[in-house]
């Protein structure tokens, strides 16, 4: 359960999190940096891919122009090997939040676009720029050297189903040391689909640790990319 002393670091982790929109499905994010014009958001680089998988077949009969711009141009030109997986990039991506205002929910949503991206570990830096306020702090960032211990309380915001109005979710760290480096975590906690891309934070700090990679929905069990990775 949520105590009142949680109240003012859940408010900022809710603050920090941002919903993402394409043409292709939605997502969360954390902002990470906030200027007076710029706001950098850092989210799971698969969201912005949809995936269609081609069986094997003659390369005579491949198509040399999908309906959209492929992943990689290069290998429709060769012709594609056996059971090949096109990945078609989303050609809209937008940043929204929805803000109570003296009772009036006012929506705000801006264009962004990608500046980064690492396909193979899965997150990706947005950058959007805004002419009005964009009502979002930055996300306190833990950087320490080592990982959270096992059993640390933590939250979880996520745009869940592609709600803009966020839900708030808690549950532990399970395991600290997933895969090689410590570059993941998984945790015991609700996400759900638009969850990817979502912080995980402390709840003693509110310290952003990574972000939700994929989930296990019947299990609550998180897979969470470790921010000492990123």
């Amino acid at each position: 359960s949520m105590d009142a002393s949680s109240l003012p670091i859940a408010k900022k982790i809710i603050d920090s999190t941002v919903n993402i929109t394409t043409d292709i499905g939605t997502g969360t994010g954390v902002v990470i940096k906030k200027t007076n014009k710029e706001i950098y958001v850092l989210t799971c680089a698969h969201i912005f891919y949809s995936q269609i998988s081609i069986q094997s077949r003659p390369a005579s009969t491949q198509p040399t122009q999908p309906t959209s711009k492929p992943f990689s141009v290069s290998l429709i030109e060769k012709g594609l090997p056996d059971n090949f997986t096109f990945f078609y990039p989303a050609s809209k991506v937008e940043i929204k939040k929805n803000k109570w205002i003296s009772g009036i929910k006012t929506h705000y949503s801006e264009q962004s676009r990608i500046v980064f991206i690492d396909k193979l570990n899965d997150f990706c830096i947005l950058k959007a720029t805004y002419s009005n306020d964009f009502p979002c702090s930055e996300a306190m960032i833990y950087t320490e050297e080592y990982p959270p211990p096992n059993g640390s309380e933590v939250y979880h915001v996520g745009n869940f189903l592609g709600n803009i109005d966020f839900s708030l979710t808690q549950g532990i760290i399970s395991n600290n040391s997933k895969g090689s480096f410590g570059e993941k975590m998984q945790c015991d906690i609700q996400v759900m689909l638009g969850s990817s891309g979502g912080g995980i934070f402390l709840k003693d700090s509110g310290k952003c640790i990574g972000i939700v990679q994929g989930c296990t929905v019947t299990m609550n069990i998180a897979s969470v990319i470790s921010m000492k990775h990123i």
